[in-house]
């Protein structure tokens, strides 16, 4: 993760070209360039790995939204009951990953607890249409979309105000909500655009940002422009009340009063969203959301000017200590983990009449984040992971487990599986095809470069499951297309399984498309004569 060039530039100069002067931080051409990314990359940022979503996405995290979801369920059908089902919008959706783990986890536990799954709606939302037609067309989520549990939405965190649902052509507008609408916000505010101040003995600064390149912007592309942008920041005094929303003033005059010389980014942007999509329902709103980020007021004040996080788009640290102060002044209560973070806080606000009385939401925050939560487990993970190739077999099955079937973690474990693989007993081999399955099951592919169903395959043929293998060969051909590696062992799997004429079809098919391939040759020549 790169950051871009700050200090000082002579835009006089004939080595920068300059692309903006003194511009508000939050107006500024950083904003435009950030949309432009995400919607010339589409789901290819995620499927590249260019823009982090792991810590974000991970079964672990999804789950524990979709416990605390699932609680506040419960809360709201004891308190206000509605027959109306509760509309869940996630901002920014990205790759979608995040929605398959949590709709596994709310299937189960309507299941468990007897409440039909049609008490809820799910809506995916970005800005950009492209995204929202990949997701339509993702095989996973193609019973969700046809039984109305899942839809999708454009929504611009700038400045939409409703959503229409593209698969029911439903219009969920001001007070059109019965339920509390549940807005889930995963690496969103980071990249939406903030204000700048300064502040110094109680007065207060609007920084303004220039911006310049030393190599012709139309010969870049957007990534790369982001990463060879020079910034620089002027400073004029404010005169004049910044907001015309009066809560939004108080919370900057609070913090001209509260915080020493320091730099400070204030999310205004982000808490408009928040109104708007609050003004859905008649009663309030339920925001989960995790980012890098700080809650306490102590973190706000920051030395200098804030530095980019790039990472293909970029990103900004988000101020959610303003969000809990947002929610406390209007009478909501904020959620907020016990102990510092290292990757990403977890907050939850309950914006809504009498929050104190949502008493099974306040225990499972509490239980699944604030006491130990998805920081926790990314951190762990983070540490165990490098010693998959020490680790035992036993071992590897619990850590799997622990991770509640993730796919990330089994791609790391598979060179120790495959080491392992002629060492396991018949029981272990049985434990192991389980697992394999039961990850596979919580898989959400992109199309990344590494193809899980292709390891598993070769993985199952190492402990002889030949027919086993043959169903994730056949998976990786149907997401990955029929490569050589692939046809050659879906020959090798029919030839162990004496399927003879099936085996030498795939082997003429690879020998026309490779006709220097030495190992299929030699197989097609071992094959019995028919």
């Amino acid at each position: 993760m790169d950051n871009a060039t700050q200090g000082q530039f002579d835009e006089s100069e004939a080595a920068y070209y300059l692309l903006e002067q003194r511009q508000a931080f939050s107006s500024s051409k950083l904003w435009d360039m950030q949309r432009a990314y995400f919607a010339e990359r589409g789901a290819a940022a995620w499927q590249s790995g260019e823009v982090p979503h792991y810590v974000t996405s991970n079964p672990t995290i999804a789950q524990t939204y979709a416990d605390i979801v699932f609680a506040f369920y419960q809360d709201r059908q004891r308190l206000q009951p509605s027959e109306q089902a509760m509309v869940i919008a996630e901002l920014g959706a990205g790759s979608g990953r995040f929605a398959f783990h949590f709709l596994l986890r709310l299937e189960q536990l309507c299941a468990d607890h007897e409440t039909p799954i049609s008490a809820f709606c799910y809506v995916l939302t970005d800005f950009t249409q492209a995204n929202l037609d990949a997701w339509q067309l993702h095989p996973r989520f193609k019973p969700w979309f046809e039984s109305g549990l899942l839809d999708c939405a454009l929504f611009d965190v700038t400045d939409s105000d409703r959503l229409h649902l593209q698969r029911s052509d439903e219009l969920i507008e001001v007070g059109t909500l019965q339920h509390p609408i549940v807005v889930i916000a995963n690496y969103v505010f980071d990249g939406v655009p903030q204000d700048l101040f300064f502040l110094r003995d109680q007065v207060m600064q609007e920084c303004l940002i220039s911006l310049a390149t030393k190599q012709p912007p139309q010969e870049v592309d957007v990534a790369s422009l982001l990463r060879q942008l020079y910034i620089r920041y002027d400073y004029v005094p404010l005169t004049a009340a910044v907001y015309s929303e009066p809560v939004l003033q108080e919370l900057l005059d609070r913090y001209r009063q509260q915080l020493p010389e320091a730099h400070m980014l204030f999310p205004a942007c982000a808490l408009r969203c928040l109104t708007r999509l609050q003004a859905l329902s008649h009663h309030g709103m339920l925001l989960l959301s995790a980012d890098k980020g700080t809650h306490d007021l102590q973190s706000v004040a920051l030395s200098e000017a804030p530095q980019l996080s790039h990472h293909g788009s970029f990103s900004l640290s988000v101020n959610y200590h303003a969000f809990v102060a947002w929610s406390e002044l209007q009478g909501g209560m904020a959620l907020v983990p016990e102990n510092r973070h290292r990757s990403i806080a977890v907050i939850a606000l309950l914006m809504l009449a009498q929050p104190q009385q949502h008493v099974r939401t306040c225990q499972a925050y509490r239980q699944r984040i604030s006491v130990c939560g998805p920081d926790d487990f990314y951190t762990l993970t983070k540490c165990l992971q490098p010693q998959m190739p020490e680790m035992q077999f036993v071992e590897i099955l619990a850590y799997l487990r622990w991770t509640r079937a993730d796919a990330h973690q089994l791609c790391a474990a598979i060179p120790r599986l495959a080491a392992l693989a002629p060492t396991l007993s018949a029981g272990e081999v049985a434990e192991l095809k389980r697992m394999l399955d039961r990850v596979w099951d919580a898989y959400f592919p992109l199309g990344e470069e590494r193809d899980l169903a292709f390891d598993i395959g070769c993985l199952l043929y190492e402990v002889g499951d030949y027919r086993h293998a043959l169903h994730y060969f056949d998976w990786s051909v149907a997401i990955y297309g029929e490569h050589g590696g692939t046809m050659f062992n879906i020959a090798a799997c029919y030839d162990q399984l004496g399927q003879f004429p099936a085996a030498r079809t795939v082997l003429e098919k690879l020998m026309a498309s490779e006709p220097e391939n030495e190992e299929a040759r030699a197989l097609f020549a071992a094959l019995p004569a028919v």
